[in-house]
Protein backbone atom coordinates (compact mmCIF):
# COMPACT_ATOMS: atom_id res chain seq x y z
CA UNK A 1 0.00 0.00 0.00
CA UNK A 2 1.16 3.52 -0.79
CA UNK A 3 0.80 4.94 2.75
CA UNK A 4 2.46 8.22 1.86
CA UNK A 5 0.30 8.77 -1.23
CA UNK A 6 -2.92 7.95 0.61
CA UNK A 7 -1.98 10.29 3.45
CA UNK A 8 -1.03 13.14 1.14
CA UNK A 9 -4.27 12.78 -0.80
CA UNK A 10 -6.26 13.80 2.28
CA UNK A 11 -3.63 16.46 3.21
CA UNK A 12 -2.49 14.94 6.51
CA UNK A 13 1.09 15.24 7.71
CA UNK A 14 3.17 12.16 8.54
CA UNK A 15 3.49 13.29 12.17
CA UNK A 16 -0.26 13.77 12.48
CA UNK A 17 -0.94 10.26 11.19
CA UNK A 18 1.71 8.80 13.51
CA UNK A 19 0.07 10.53 16.48
CA UNK A 20 -3.40 9.36 15.46
CA UNK A 21 -2.09 5.79 15.15
CA UNK A 22 -0.32 6.10 18.51
CA UNK A 23 3.06 5.03 17.11
CA UNK A 24 6.50 6.60 17.19
CA UNK A 25 7.08 9.05 14.33
CA UNK A 26 10.37 7.43 13.28
CA UNK A 27 8.73 4.01 13.20
CA UNK A 28 5.91 5.36 11.06
CA UNK A 29 8.48 6.72 8.58
CA UNK A 30 9.73 3.15 8.19
CA UNK A 31 6.18 2.19 7.25
CA UNK A 32 5.99 4.83 4.53
CA UNK A 33 9.41 3.76 3.27
CA UNK A 34 8.18 0.19 2.90
CA UNK A 35 10.57 -1.23 5.50
CA UNK A 36 7.88 -2.06 8.08
CA UNK A 37 4.25 -3.07 7.53
CA UNK A 38 1.34 -2.14 9.77
CA UNK A 39 -0.39 -4.94 11.62
CA UNK A 40 -4.09 -5.46 10.90
CA UNK A 41 -5.46 -3.36 13.77
CA UNK A 42 -3.19 -0.43 12.90
CA UNK A 43 -3.90 -0.86 9.20
CA UNK A 44 -7.63 -0.67 9.88
CA UNK A 45 -7.06 2.45 11.95
CA UNK A 46 -4.95 4.00 9.18
CA UNK A 47 -7.72 3.38 6.65
CA UNK A 48 -10.21 4.98 9.02
CA UNK A 49 -8.01 8.02 9.58
CA UNK A 50 -7.55 8.58 5.85
CA UNK A 51 -11.27 8.56 5.12
CA UNK A 52 -11.95 12.05 3.68
CA UNK A 53 -14.48 13.12 6.31
CA UNK A 54 -12.35 11.87 9.20
CA UNK A 55 -9.19 13.38 7.73
CA UNK A 56 -10.93 16.74 7.33
CA UNK A 57 -11.80 16.89 11.05
CA UNK A 58 -8.33 15.73 12.08
CA UNK A 59 -6.71 18.40 9.91
CA UNK A 60 -9.00 21.10 11.30
CA UNK A 61 -8.06 20.21 14.88
CA UNK A 62 -4.41 20.04 13.98
CA UNK A 63 -4.47 23.48 12.32
CA UNK A 64 -6.00 24.95 15.46
CA UNK A 65 -3.29 23.35 17.57
CA UNK A 66 -0.55 24.54 15.21
CA UNK A 67 -1.79 28.11 15.57
CA UNK A 68 -1.34 27.87 19.35
CA UNK A 69 2.08 26.22 19.03
CA UNK A 70 3.36 28.90 16.64
CA UNK A 71 2.09 31.61 18.94
CA UNK A 72 3.89 29.98 21.88
CA UNK A 73 7.14 29.44 19.95
CA UNK A 74 7.35 33.01 18.65
CA UNK A 75 7.21 34.67 22.08
CA UNK A 76 9.68 35.13 24.95
CA UNK A 77 12.12 32.52 23.61
CA UNK A 78 9.78 29.88 25.01
CA UNK A 79 11.36 27.00 23.08
CA UNK A 80 14.82 27.96 24.36
CA UNK A 81 13.52 27.96 27.91
CA UNK A 82 11.94 24.53 27.45
CA UNK A 83 15.14 23.22 25.91
CA UNK A 84 17.10 24.50 28.89
CA UNK A 85 14.62 22.92 31.31
CA UNK A 86 15.09 19.53 29.57
CA UNK A 87 18.90 19.94 29.76
CA UNK A 88 19.46 19.89 25.99
CA UNK A 89 21.56 22.15 23.80
CA UNK A 90 20.70 22.80 20.15
CA UNK A 91 23.11 20.18 18.78
CA UNK A 92 21.81 17.46 21.09
CA UNK A 93 18.20 18.27 20.26
CA UNK A 94 19.00 18.25 16.53
CA UNK A 95 20.45 14.73 16.91
CA UNK A 96 17.34 13.54 18.77
CA UNK A 97 15.03 14.96 16.08
CA UNK A 98 17.22 13.69 13.25
CA UNK A 99 17.67 17.09 11.58
CA UNK A 100 20.58 19.36 10.71
CA UNK A 101 21.92 21.67 13.40
CA UNK A 102 21.24 24.76 11.31
CA UNK A 103 17.61 23.67 10.94
CA UNK A 104 17.29 23.28 14.71
CA UNK A 105 18.84 26.71 15.22
CA UNK A 106 16.17 28.26 12.99
CA UNK A 107 13.40 26.41 14.83
CA UNK A 108 14.57 27.32 18.33
CA UNK A 109 14.67 30.97 17.24
CA UNK A 110 11.24 30.67 15.63
CA UNK A 111 9.67 34.00 14.74
CA UNK A 112 12.84 36.10 15.00
CA UNK A 113 13.58 36.00 11.30
CA UNK A 114 10.57 35.75 8.99
CA UNK A 115 12.82 34.41 6.22
CA UNK A 116 13.71 31.31 8.23
CA UNK A 117 11.28 28.59 7.30
CA UNK A 118 10.75 25.39 9.26
CA UNK A 119 8.20 22.66 8.63
CA UNK A 120 5.06 22.55 10.71
CA UNK A 121 5.72 18.85 11.37
CA UNK A 122 9.14 19.56 12.89
CA UNK A 123 7.83 22.47 14.95
CA UNK A 124 5.05 20.29 16.35
CA UNK A 125 7.40 17.40 17.02
CA UNK A 126 9.90 19.57 18.92
CA UNK A 127 7.11 21.26 20.85
CA UNK A 128 5.58 17.93 21.90
CA UNK A 129 8.99 16.56 22.85
CA UNK A 130 10.01 19.55 24.98
CA UNK A 131 6.61 19.87 26.63
CA UNK A 132 6.94 16.34 28.02
CA UNK A 133 8.60 16.65 31.47
CA UNK A 134 9.86 13.06 31.18
CA UNK A 135 12.12 13.93 28.22
CA UNK A 136 15.10 14.97 30.33
CA UNK A 137 18.44 14.59 28.57
CA UNK A 138 19.63 11.09 29.60
CA UNK A 139 23.25 12.30 29.67
CA UNK A 140 22.29 14.84 32.33
CA UNK A 141 20.42 12.17 34.32
CA UNK A 142 23.50 9.90 34.34
CA UNK A 143 25.72 12.75 35.56
CA UNK A 144 23.26 13.65 38.30
CA UNK A 145 23.00 10.00 39.35
CA UNK A 146 26.79 9.74 39.68
CA UNK A 147 27.07 13.05 41.55
CA UNK A 148 24.35 12.04 44.02
CA UNK A 149 25.72 8.56 44.57
CA UNK A 150 26.43 8.24 48.30
CA UNK A 151 29.91 7.39 49.46
CA UNK A 152 30.24 3.69 50.28
CA UNK A 153 29.95 3.13 53.99
CA UNK A 154 32.70 1.25 55.75
CA UNK A 155 31.50 -1.90 57.38
CA UNK A 156 31.29 -1.46 61.11
CA UNK A 157 33.75 -3.58 63.07
CA UNK A 158 30.93 -4.79 65.29
CA UNK A 159 29.00 -6.32 62.38
CA UNK A 160 29.22 -10.10 62.30
CA UNK A 161 27.56 -12.15 59.56
CA UNK A 162 27.60 -15.94 59.77
CA UNK A 163 26.53 -19.00 57.87
CA UNK A 164 27.01 -22.64 58.86
CA UNK A 165 30.78 -22.65 58.44
CA UNK A 166 32.06 -19.08 58.21
CA UNK A 167 31.54 -15.67 59.77
CA UNK A 168 32.70 -12.25 58.59
CA UNK A 169 33.87 -9.65 61.08
CA UNK A 170 34.65 -6.44 59.22
CA UNK A 171 37.30 -7.54 56.71
CA UNK A 172 38.19 -10.65 58.71
CA UNK A 173 37.05 -14.17 57.91
CA UNK A 174 36.16 -16.36 60.87
CA UNK A 175 36.19 -20.11 60.47
CA UNK A 176 34.06 -22.00 62.96
CA UNK A 177 34.71 -25.68 63.56
CA UNK A 178 32.14 -27.29 65.83
CA UNK A 179 34.06 -30.58 65.93
CA UNK A 180 36.93 -29.17 67.97
CA UNK A 181 35.16 -26.08 69.24
CA UNK A 182 37.76 -23.77 67.72
CA UNK A 183 37.35 -20.20 66.49
CA UNK A 184 40.01 -18.60 64.30
CA UNK A 185 40.12 -15.01 63.05
CA UNK A 186 42.45 -14.86 60.04
CA UNK A 187 43.00 -11.09 60.00
CA UNK A 188 45.19 -10.89 63.08
CA UNK A 189 45.90 -14.51 63.95
CA UNK A 190 43.69 -14.49 67.04
CA UNK A 191 42.85 -18.03 68.08
CA UNK A 192 40.52 -19.21 70.83
CA UNK A 193 40.23 -22.87 71.73
CA UNK A 194 38.09 -24.70 74.24
CA UNK A 195 36.75 -28.20 74.67
CA UNK A 196 33.47 -26.65 75.58
CA UNK A 197 32.33 -23.33 74.16
CA UNK A 198 29.73 -23.11 76.91
CA UNK A 199 32.62 -23.20 79.40
CA UNK A 200 34.00 -20.04 77.81
CA UNK A 201 30.66 -18.33 78.14
CA UNK A 202 30.37 -19.39 81.81
CA UNK A 203 33.91 -18.23 82.49
CA UNK A 204 33.13 -14.86 80.96
CA UNK A 205 30.01 -14.58 83.11
CA UNK A 206 32.05 -15.38 86.23
CA UNK A 207 34.59 -12.71 85.38
CA UNK A 208 31.83 -10.13 85.08
CA UNK A 209 30.40 -11.21 88.46
CA UNK A 210 33.88 -11.00 90.02
CA UNK A 211 34.27 -7.46 88.71
CA UNK A 212 30.93 -6.51 90.21
CA UNK A 213 32.00 -7.97 93.59
CA UNK A 214 35.31 -6.12 93.40
CA UNK A 215 33.50 -2.84 92.70
CA UNK A 216 31.31 -3.40 95.77
CA UNK A 217 34.36 -4.15 97.94
CA UNK A 218 36.17 -1.08 96.63
CA UNK A 219 33.10 1.00 97.48
CA UNK A 220 33.12 -0.44 101.05
CA UNK A 221 36.84 0.32 101.43
CA UNK A 222 36.35 3.88 100.18
CA UNK A 223 33.56 4.32 102.77
CA UNK A 224 35.82 3.05 105.58
CA UNK A 225 38.64 5.37 104.50
CA UNK A 226 36.23 8.30 104.51
CA UNK A 227 35.19 7.45 108.12
CA UNK A 228 38.82 7.13 109.22
CA UNK A 229 39.60 10.52 107.70
CA UNK A 230 36.70 12.09 109.65
CA UNK A 231 37.93 10.45 112.87
CA UNK A 232 41.47 11.67 112.30
CA UNK A 233 40.20 15.22 111.76
CA UNK A 234 38.21 15.06 115.03
CA UNK A 235 41.22 13.84 117.00
CA UNK A 236 43.38 16.56 115.51
CA UNK A 237 40.81 19.20 116.52
CA UNK A 238 40.78 17.96 120.15
CA UNK A 239 44.52 18.52 120.48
Amino acid sequence: MDYSGKRRKVKLSAYTVAKELGVDFNKYKLVENGIVHLEKDLLDKFLEITQPENAKMIKFNRDQRLFDIKNFASHNENLKKLMKDRKYNQNQLADVMGVKKVTMSKLINYGKNKKDKVSDDLLERVYDFLMNPLNINPEYVVVMKDDNKPEPKEEQATTIKCDDNYCTFGNATISVSTDINTIEIDSDGLRVESNDIEELREHNKNLINDLIDMEEKIHELEEQIRRYEILIDMIGAMR
